[in-house]
């Protein structure tokens, strides 16, 4: 399996260690965990996006996710059109409850 960069944005730093402490207890491969402000960033496996996506409703945690593959630089990845989005924001949910 490959091992991508992940760049995962929060709405706080309060959040963000709440991220960053969810992706300490996952059994799932993980190197570089960092959080730095709003922005948590780790190497891993794919399998990551399920499990920030579920811990993302879960906790209704706004998350902005950009993924790359590890033998790239970010602005590499993001001139080779390389980068991949993913976007999990439960506003709209929160003001129907």
């Amino acid at each position: 399996m490959a091992i991508f960069n992940y760049s995962i944005e929060c709405a706080s730093a309060v959040r963000a260690k709440q991220v960053k402490d969810m992706i300490r207890a996952t059994d799932i491969y993980q190197d570089g965990l960092d959080v730095q402000d709003e922005v948590v960033s780790v190497l891993s496996k794919q399998g990551l996006i399920d499990e920030l996506r579920v811990f993302s409703f879960c906790n209704f945690i706004d998350l902005s996710i950009v993924v790359w593959n590890e033998d790239l630089e970010f602005e590499e990845a993001e001139k080779l059109d390389r980068l991949e989005l993913f976007e999990y924001d439960w506003s709209d949910y929160r003001k129907r409850k």
